[in-house]
């Protein structure tokens, strides 16, 4: 044979001789030429045909034509070669396990996740590397798929991997058998690698789009040529409902427009949003809200869309079933009483009107980066505050109320009760507060406790105080220090001279004392306040007494000592007036509430001058008593003992019978000795 007529260029005919004559025969494969110029593949067997002696005589073979077995081997070989290329390019890892959890192969990314070599992981238990254990893990999505035959998706877990996974194992069959199963572990963010895959190898990827959780569907020319059986699934079509139909046909008419314009300006190569929201309807009538996620691909000659439809119905019922919890909860919160606050490291993210009715700062100075939290908070209290984000960073538990006080744009102090609850994802600090202002609670409580032991010094000191000055001067040191006042002094009513006699003073320096602190008339003409009080039998109060002109002679010390506040209290008992109680504030310590603590004692303590009063009159009295039995017993035994004195003698000069006579007049007079001595000592008229 001329092997350059009819074998292609490679051809060695001396080797077939060669290996004909040392085995006797030859197998081989060869490229041979047709007439046409036509290349052609064969496979030659031939064996030596020779005579008696083992002389080659020709040789005898059969030429076998093997081009379509060899163009099938071919296009087979360049599908494994694209399958292993497109295995090993995927991004996320894809492990090919034989049903006992042997790695029969393993992708680079795999590989590299689980930082191993190949020769590490082929032929190991897959659970050795991904469960840390000696066998499978229970509920393995492999497990369910060798006893389901079909597909398996779970989202998982998975350390080895860095994180939570979308698990999808798939089967490979021969006949009905599985031989095989392909594990692959998508990260849930990158879906769209996986479906870029996809576009390169469809049909290498079959099974992976039909068993995909979104809708897959290929659209050219406007017709839908592909749609996977989860997007059949969630329009409740069959696939004959679907194929070689325009996919305007499933989209809601309220989307229609929008979809048909965004599709026009895809095709044209103009700039589209690729992913977006809309709607479709299902054959039913319903309607399904959907997410597209749009891409164009060169399929079959020409260019097509390729769009991934994720369901999101439940996820838009939810967002509506959100909205409307949110709008309630933001009704409630917009219209609570309490401050309400959310607030991270880089600043406050929400306040509610309450919380800028506290603070005195509208929310566009609060919500901006310039504020800082601190600027709130009152300079004692930062302390607390930076203990409680110590023990916090620490991990202690720290209670979730506590109180601190804050300083208002205005410059007011505020006490304010907090509750706070973390609301920050995994390692991320984003606090909500509610802040309540308890201010005039603590007010009260403090005016109660003030209240209390007011009327415990009050009642202490009309118990051990004998006389007014001794319970004034008590008082006045114990109402000032208490209540907190700077000048306080108190006025006792002389009906006698119709006058106001100071009886204790605190606080005042002399020259105010001199001015101020001293004896007035009680009478219609008199300025004084403490008078008008007296007399109206009202109390009496002056926010300005630097601008009230009937004192203007006293304007001057008014303005030397800052005095601003004048408070008269008339200390009246049964609708009689027994003193006056009056005290005077500056402008840094200001009377405001304690007004009422001052009103609530005064009737005690005019009970206690009238009471301290009574006893002393009623001293006075048995003083007076006891200088009358004083007196009146001197009157009356002087001239008794005189009289005893006078029949003593004379009965001693008297004979016996006419002392008889003198006896029964001394008996008389010691009768009225007797009676005199009664009624002066005990008060008692007998003998």
């Amino acid at each position: 044979l001329n092997k350059d007529k009819y074998y292609e260029p490679g051809y060695e005919r001396e080797k077939f001789i060669k290996e004909i004559e040392k085995k006797g025969y030859f197998v081989g494969e060869s490229a041979w030429k047709r007439k046409d110029g036509s290349t052609i593949f064969v496979r030659e067997s031939a064996v030596a045909v020779g005579d008696e002696d083992g002389k080659t005589l020709y040789y005898d073979g059969v030429v076998e034509d093997i081009t379509e077995l060899k163009k099938t081997h071919d296009e087979l070989a360049k599908a494994r070669d694209d399958w292993k290329a497109i295995f090993n390019s995927i991004s996320d890892p894809v492990i090919v396990l034989a049903k006992d959890h042997t790695i029969l192969d393993a992708n680079p990314a795999t590989l590299k996740a689980l930082g191993k070599k190949g020769e590490e992981v082929i032929g190991k238990k897959c659970f050795e590397f991904f469960h840390g254990d000696n066998k499978a893990a229970e509920g393995c999505p492999m497990e369910k798929l060798l006893r389901s035959r079909h597909p398996e998706t779970e989202s998982m877990e998975m350390d080895a991997l860095g994180g939570i996974f979308l698990v999808t194992v798939s089967p490979v069959f021969e006949g009905k058998e599985i031989t095989k199963v392909i594990h692959h572990a998508k990260n849930i963010t990158k879906l769209k690698q996986l479906i870029e895959a996809l576009q390169e190898s469809e049909e290498k990827y079959r099974t992976l789009v039909e068993n995909a959780n979104d809708g897959i569907c290929i659209i050219k020319d406007g017709l839908v040529i592909f749609a996977n059986p989860r997007l059949l699934q969630m329009g409740g079509y069959s696939e004959e409902d679907v194929i070689n139909q325009p996919f305007s046909k499933f989209i809601a008419e309220e989307a229609l427009d929008e979809v048909m314009e965004r599709y026009r300006c895809r095709m044209a190569g103009e700039k589209v949003e690729s992913t977006y929201e809309t709607m479709l309807k299902r054959k039913d009538g319903g309607i399904i809200f959907a997410e597209f996620n749009v891409s164009i691909i060169d399929y079959e000659g020409g260019k097509a869309e390729l769009v991934i439809v994720r369901d999101i119905t439940e996820r838009k019922k939810m967002e509506e079933a959100l909205k409307e919890s949110e709008e309630k909860f933001r009704g409630l919160v917009e219209n609570a009483h309490d401050a309400i606050y959310i607030i991270t490291p880089e600043g406050f993210e929400y306040v509610n009107p309450a919380f800028e009715e506290l603070t005195g700062y509208s929310s566009k100075e609060i919500l901006s980066r310039e504020f800082s939290f601190w600027n709130l908070i009152h300079p004692d209290d930062i302390k607390i505050i930076e203990q409680r984000e110590k023990a916090r960073i620490e991990g202690k538990e720290i209670p979730s109320r506590y109180e601190f006080r804050i300083i208002s744009k205005d410059g007011k102090v505020k006490t304010v009760e907090v509750a706070t609850v973390d609301i920050g994802k995994r390692g991320e600090a984003r606090i909500m507060g509610i802040l309540r202002d308890v201010t005039e609670r603590k007010k009260a409580e403090e005016e109660i406790k003030k209240l209390s032991d007011l009327h415990y010094i009050v009642g202490m000191s009309i118990n051990g105080s004998k006389t007014i000055k001794e319970l004034c001067s008590n008082l006045i040191k114990n109402v000032k220090e208490i209540i907190g006042v700077e000048y306080v002094n108190i006025f006792v009513y002389n009906r006698s001279k119709k006058s106001l006699e100071p009886i204790a003073y605190a606080g005042y320096p002399k020259e105010l004392a001199k001015r101020i602190v001293k004896r007035y008339e009680v009478n219609e003409e008199q300025p004084w306040e403490a008078v008008k009080a007296c007399l109206t039998k009202k109390e009496r109060y002056r926010k300005d007494v630097q601008k009230y002109k009937p004192l203007s002679f006293n304007w001057d010390l008014y303005k030397k000592y800052d005095i601003r506040e004048l408070y008269t209290i008339p200390l009246t008992i049964k609708g009689e007036v027994e003193g006056i109680l009056q005290v005077a504030a500056t402008s840094k310590n200001p009377l405001a509430e304690k007004k009422r603590l001052l009103k609530s004692i005064a009737e005690e303590i005019a009970a206690g001058m009238a009471k301290i009063k009574a006893e002393e009159e009623m001293m006075r009295a048995l003083e007076q008593e006891r200088k009358f039995k004083l007196e009146a017993a001197h009157y009356f035994f002087n001239p008794i003992a005189i009289a005893k004195g006078y029949l003593d003698l004379a009965m001693e000069e008297l004979p016996e019978e006419k002392r008889k006579k003198l006896k029964s007049a001394k008996y008389a007079i010691g009768r009225v000795e007797k009676v005199v001595k009664n009624v002066t000592q005990r008060g008692e008229i007998h003998e």
